[in-house]
């Protein structure tokens, strides 16, 4: 039992690094064809089981095809969600009686369980609290996500992490998931105030990779890992990539691809597997902030490391630099923020993981030349 016991252990921050598997295909404004793209997305939805087979779930949008629930023919330009707390290789055959050849794009998700039970509600995907405007699959973890609802004013109705963000992205878009959320997160999500159109971001914390299939003018697909499209579309890869670090992708519906850097996505990363709650440097911090000031005692919640001054809501480093604390966080009256502050962990300058040795960012480009 012992020896089991540690095994666990051992293992646990593995698990953590490997999360869900995420996956998407889009059309470009193509017939999605029953034959082969059926068969190879049916592969990809269970090639993603190898980042987690405790539940499964996807959602599709078309203009004709069948409700899920009653059997009945449905016509409308929203987003359809079957899920289950099953692996996705129990689930996959569903697909062939759910898409049709109107289908415009489909979204994929296989949970490893981090955050609420394993049950078809707490499956993804995920629709937002507040309308169900937004459709949601996320790889990755969110800290604390209670307070990301009671900063939105919003009340959850799953008891997954993953639907803080869907709240954020209805609330103000990706923007909104930067200002609110911290953790480790590739998003894939449709909005139905712009039916059919695929979007995706992700903060480091997961990969994720797309590609055009058989030519420049494809069909779009979106993995976890590159891996998990090799394994499903083979041959029809025309040029594989990595999703850049806070980048917001859209791909319109006629397949048109766009995509916008996302100032501060950099510091939303928190590095689970390594310091829990640390944050992971990136050399690009544009939001960042450091001054030389420093506050009176009494204006401190005075404790060993880092302090914390309530009136501007920052961290004060010892050498009396600050930097932004998040807004979800609050040291005043959580006992736990309290600690994680005292403890640097909202430092985008990570002390422990990353051996800050008294670097300073004058507003310039950084260069990384003062990391030990």
């Amino acid at each position: 039992m012992l020896l089991f016991i540690l095994m666990m252990v051992a293992l646990a921050p593995i698990a953590l690094m490997v999360g869900c598997g995420i996956g998407a295909y889009h059309t470009a404004g193509k017939t999605f064809g029953m034959k082969r793209n059926l068969k190879q997305t049916q592969k990809l939805f269970k090639g993603l089981t190898t980042r987690g087979t405790h539940a499964s779930g996807f959602a599709w949008s078309t203009i004709s095809g069948t409700n899920p629930n009653n059997g009945k023919a449905v016509n409308h330009d929203g987003m359809w969600i079957l899920k289950r707390p099953i692996s996705a290789k129990a689930l996959a055959h569903r697909m062939r009686d759910l898409l049709d050849p109107q289908t415009k794009l489909v979204l994929m998700h296989t949970r490893y369980p981090t955050d609420g039970a394993n049950t078809a509600q707490n499956a993804h995907p995920h629709r937002s609290p507040q309308t169900g405007r937004i459709t949601l699959v996320h790889n990755g973890m969110v800290s604390r996500h209670e307070k990301v609802f009671k900063n939105l004013g919003v009340k959850a109705k799953t008891d997954c992490d993953s639907e803080a963000i869907a709240a954020c992205l209805e609330e103000g878009g990706i923007e909104s998931v930067v200002d609110n959320c911290y953790g480790s997160m590739a998003l894939l999500w449709v909005d139905d105030d712009k039916p059919h159109v695929l979007n995706a971001w992700h903060n480091d914390g997961n990969p994720l990779y797309f590609s055009r299939l058989d030519n420049k003018h494809g069909p779009i697909v979106w993995a976890s890992t590159e891996d998990h499209l090799t394994k499903a579309y083979g041959k029809r890869l025309h040029n594989v990539l990595e999703a850049t670090v806070g980048k917001h992708y859209t791909v319109q519906a006629d397949g048109r691809m766009e995509s916008t850097f996302i100032a501060g996505s950099y510091k939303t990363y928190y590095n689970y597997t390594s310091n829990y709650g640390n944050y992971k440097s990136t050399g690009e911090l544009s939001n960042f902030k450091t001054t030389t000031t420093k506050t009176t005692t009494k204006s401190k919640v005075a404790r060993a490391g880092h302090q914390y001054d309530p009136q501007t809501h920052e961290g004060i480093r010892p050498d009396g630099t600050r930097y932004a604390i998040p807004p979800s966080v609050d040291p005043m009256l959580d006992q736990l923020d309290s600690i994680d502050v005292k403890d640097g962990e909202y430092d985008p300058y990570n002390y422990q993981g990353l051996l800050y040795s008294g670097a300073h960012w004058d507003g310039g480009e950084w260069d990384g030349s003062d990391w030990a």
